[in-house]
C-alpha cells in the first residue's frame, strides 16, 4: 500500500460515512416493500377468500340466525350503516321456511314493499295512521303477512293505516333509530312500542351503542374499504368476547338503563311529531305458567308510569289462553292465534288514545 492510498483514505471520512447511510437507506427501502408486499397478499386474498364486513352487528346477527337453524331468515335482510340490518325492500311472497332450535317448524311468506316494510293492504283516504315499532314478534316471524298483529289491527280499526316498521333481531337503539330517520307521509297518530327481548342478549364485550359508535369511526377511517383490516378487527373482536366471558364481563346489548334511555328518546320523537306512544309488554312463553317479569318487563311498566303513557302488558291475556295451540311457537314468538290475541287486546287501547287525539282537535 502506497502513501498516497494511506492519505487518500484518512482524508475520506464522508466518503465511508455516505456508503454506511446509502446501504441504511436499501434495507429500509427492502423492509418496507416486504411489508407491503405482505398486505397486499393480505388485501387480495381476504377479498378472495373471506367475506368480511366493517358492520360487526350485522355479521354477528347473520351466524346467530345460521347457527339456530333458520339461516332462509338472512333472505330477507340485508346490510344498513343505520341499523345494522333492514328488510330487503320489493319482495314479492318470498317464502321462508326453517325452525328456530326446538321450537317448531315454520314456513311463511314475506312480502314487502319498494321501502322494506312488510306490506299492508292500502288503505284509501285513511283517516289515522298506526306506526308499530319492535322486533321479528311484531314484525310476525312464522305468520303471513295477513296474519301479522298490525295487519289485523288494521282491518279491526275502520280508517286506520297501520305501517309496520318491525324488523327481526331489533332493539330499542336500532328501532328508535330507525323511527327517527323515517319519513312519514302526513300525520301519525299512534304508535306503538315494543322491545325488550332482543334488549337483553348478550352478544359479545359491546353495546349497540357502542358498535354504533365503532362503525361511525370505521366510515370516516383510511382503512374503511380494507378487507384485511376487518378481518382483523373482527379478530381482536373475538378475544375481547372470550376475555368478557372469562371474566365475567359479558353485557347485554343493551343495559337496562340503556333500554330505557332509548324507550323514552321514542316517547319523546312521538310527542316532537304529536304521535301518542303506546307501549307494551310481550310475554316469553314460559311466562305462561310461571309469575314474574323480567328486567326489561319491568323497565317498561316504570317507564309508561312516569312518562304517562298508555300500557298494554299482555302477560295476564296469553296466560288466560295458555292452553290454545299455536299461541307461542317457539320461545317467544306468537303464531297466528297468538297475533289475533295481540290485536284484540291492542285495539281497545289504540282506540281509546284515537278518540282523545280527537276530542283535543
Amino acid at each position: 500500500m502506497s502513501a498516497d492510498d494511506l492519505t487518500t483514505r484518512d482524508t475520506d471520512p464522508d466518503g465511508a460515512r455516505g456508503g454506511s447511510s446509502l446501504s441504511r437507506l436499501r434495507k429500509l427501502a427492502f423492509g418496507l416493500a416486504v411489508v407491503v408486499g405482505v398486505l397486499l397478499t393480505l388485501e387480495v386474498s381476504s377479498r378472495f377468500l373471506v367475506n368480511a364486513s366493517a358492520n360487526g352487528r350485522w355479521s354477528a346477527h347473520s351466524r346467530l340466525v345460521a347457527g339456530l337453524g333458520f339461516p332462509a331468515l338472512n333472505d330477507i335482510l340485508i346490510e344498513d350503516d343505520h341499523a345494522f340490518w333492514t328488510l330487503a325492500p320489493d319482495l314479492d311472497g318470498l317464502e321462508l321456511a326453517g325452525r328456530f332450535a326446538d321450537g317448531a317448524a315454520l314456513r311463511f311468506t314475506v312480502t314487502t314493499d319498494r321501502r322494506g316494510l312488510r306490506k299492508m293492504p292500502p288503505v284509501i283516504d285513511a283517516a289515522h295512521r298506526i306506526v308499530f315499532l319492535g322486533d321479528s314478534c311484531t314484525f310476525g316471524l312464522g305468520v303471513d303477512d295477513e296474519q301479522t298483529f298490525p295487519a289485523e289491527i288494521q282491518r279491526a280499526i275502520p280508517g286506520a293505516e297501520c305501517v309496520n316498521l318491525a324488523v327481526p333481531g331489533y332493539t330499542a337503539f336500532q328501532g328508535r333509530r330507525v323511527f327517527e330517520r323515517f319519513s312519514f307521509d302526513g300525520r301519525v297518530d299512534v304508535v306503538v312500542i315494543t322491545f325488550g327481548r332482543n334488549d337483553d342478549l348478550e352478544w359479545d364485550g359491546r353495546s349497540d351503542i357502542e358498535h354504533a359508535v365503532m362503525l361511525e369511526d370505521q366510515r370516516s377511517s383510511l382503512l374503511r374499504h380494507s378487507r384485511a383490516a376487518r378481518l382483523i378487527g373482527e379478530a381482536l373482536g373475538g378475544l375481547t368476547r372470550k376475555e368478557a366471558s372469562s371474566a365475567g364481563g359479558m353485557r347485554p346489548r343493551l343495559t337496562d338503563d340503556e333500554f330505557v334511555e332509548q324507550i323514552r328518546a321514542m316517547i319523546r320523537y312521538c310527542r316532537r311529531i304529536g304521535a301518542t306512544p303506546v307501549l307494551v309488554v310481550w310475554p316469553l312463553r314460559v311466562q305462561l305458567t310461571r309469575e314474574g317479569m323480567t328486567a326489561k318487563q319491568i323497565a317498561v311498566v316504570r317507564t309508561a308510569r312516569i312518562e304517562h303513557v298508555p300500557l298494554v302488558n299482555l302477560l295476564p291475556a296469553f296466560r288466560a289462553h295458555a292452553d290454545t295451540p299455536g299461541l307461542i311457537i317457539d320461545v317467544v314468538h306468537a303464531g297466528p292465534p297468538g297475533c289475533s290475541l295481540v290485536a284484540r287486546t291492542l285495539v281497545p287501547v289504540i282506540e281509546e288514545a284515537l278518540t282523545a287525539r280527537s276530542s283535543d282537535r
